[in-house]
């Protein structure tokens, strides 16, 4: 039988030993079958050894279990990843060829529905497994349960080899939604990411006045991210920082609600947003200024802001309530 202290021995080999030393323990250093301790998971993870040897790289060992023992290379763990998933999401371009050239299934999916290109488009600097994977015929278009595709999840890492190659590749694929209705360029915003959002808008020719089902436009996503170049590079295209979502909040309101401080600066100082703008669409946030929204949200460094540049303490919104009576989990010290 494998016995835990035997398993034990054999993943710290995989994760701090080279071939030679894990050869000469299959060989000699276990009295267990080798081929049944090669394919048993852990019991907590459901890794395989093989998962592990895809996430650190380790093709000598691959190479051996899968000619020598007659591993198979596409089991799945308990979160549904395999092993093609592992070295795809760590950058291990030589084990990701090797697993397509022994023809894995290039598109599987884990949990929640990420593919492997989906995760080797969350690392940065991992175009080798991206156009690996694409060559081998990784669809660009599956999504997971959000409705992001690999274009999506690129543009919210920003790494703009994978975005130009993938754009090249499928150029339609910098028009597609998710889930909730929002594009990459959403993404980009979101995320702070301003060359990617330039390349989209003039390249891609993605239209900045798109919104989300919650009415969200680009340039709300670029104030939450705290990144002003992308509040300045979208202001300077003609868009305005005066509109507002479905729940009647401006580009402040949303700053405020972020605890994005150096956005609320640069809307006031820079644009001259009103600082006591109130909300007037019929809901629950009618007559809430920048100011309550903060509070509400706990957003210490936002409320501090606000105060400090002028905003009116007093102010009640519809229900009569000031914006300190709207709070409930902090109590707030002002410097």
């Amino acid at each position: 039988p494998i016995t835990p202290m035997t398993q034990s021995r054999l993943w710290k080999i995989i994760q701090h030993s080279n071939t030679e030393e894990f050869n000469k323990f299959l060989l000699s250093g276990t009295d267990c079958d080798v081929t049944e301790l090669l394919q048993t998971p852990h019991q907590k993870s459901g890794d395989f050894p093989v998962h592990m040897m895809c996430r650190h790289g380790k093709l000598g060992m691959l190479k051996t279990s899968h000619t020598c023992w007659n591993v198979t290379l596409s089991p799945v763990n308990l979160d549904g990843k395999t092993p093609l998933h592992e070295a795809a999401c760590n950058g291990r371009a030589n084990v990701v060829k090797y697993l397509l050239k022994n023809e894995v299934n290039v598109n599987p999916l884990k949990k929640a529905g990420w593919t492997p290109l989906m995760m080797a488009c969350t690392k940065i600097n991992n175009l080798p497994c991206v156009t690996a994977l694409v060559n081998a015929g990784a669809k660009l278009h599956l999504v997971n349960k959000d409705g992001w595709n690999c274009f999506h999840i690129a543009c919210r890492e920003g790494d703009m080899e994978i975005i130009e190659y993938l754009f090249a590749t499928e150029p339609c694929i910098a028009s597609t939604v998710s889930t909730n209705g929002r594009t990459p360029l959403h993404t980009s915003a979101l995320h702070g990411k301003t060359e990617v959002l330039k390349f989209l808008v003039n390249t891609a020719k993605s239209s900045l006045e798109t919104r989300d089902v919650c009415g969200s436009t680009v340039l709300m996503d670029g104030v939450r991210s705290g990144n002003v170049a992308i509040v300045d590079y979208i202001a300077s295209c003609g868009l305005s920082l005066f509109d507002v979502d479905s729940m009647g909040r401006n580009c402040l309101h949303i700053a405020a609600e972020a605890n994005q401080s150096v956005s609320i600066q640069h809307l006031v100082e820079s644009y001259n947003c009103d600082i006591n703008e109130r909300i007037k669409v019929e809901n629950g946030f009618k007559g809430q200024t920048a100011l309550h929204l903060a509070y509400k949200a706990d957003s210490v460094e936002a409320v501090e802001c606000l105060i400090k540049l002028g905003a009116d303490v007093s102010a009640l919104d519809n229900t009569g309530r000031k914006p300190h009576e709207i709070k409930s989990k902090k109590t707030f010290k002002f410097s």
